[in-house]
């Protein structure tokens, strides 16, 4: 999978964009946190995957814009729902 963020704002703040896994068993796992440092118009996209040996339930992807450390605001798509499991 691909996972894009854009910083669309020169606010002086970063943006990150994080995949969400949550196995059979309901347990979450929140994968690598990738950040976009560049300012407004910056956007970059990560080849990624995703596999656990419990399987795939849902999975979700989380953007936050970040002060340093601190979310200053999240937001997250609906959850993919695995029909399979």
């Amino acid at each position: 999978m691909n996972l894009t963020v854009t910083d669309t704002a020169a606010d002086g703040h970063h943006v990150t964009i994080q995949l969400t896994t949550v196995d059979r068993n309901l347990k979450s796992h929140s994968w690598k946190r990738h950040h976009v440092y560049d300012g407004k118009g910056a956007s970059h996209t990560w080849t990624t995957s995703a596999t656990d040996s419990r399987g795939l339930k849902y999975v979700y992807i989380e953007v936050n814009l970040m002060d340093g450390d601190e979310s200053l605001e999240m937001c997250n798509d609906r959850s993919i729902t695995n029909p399979y499991i």
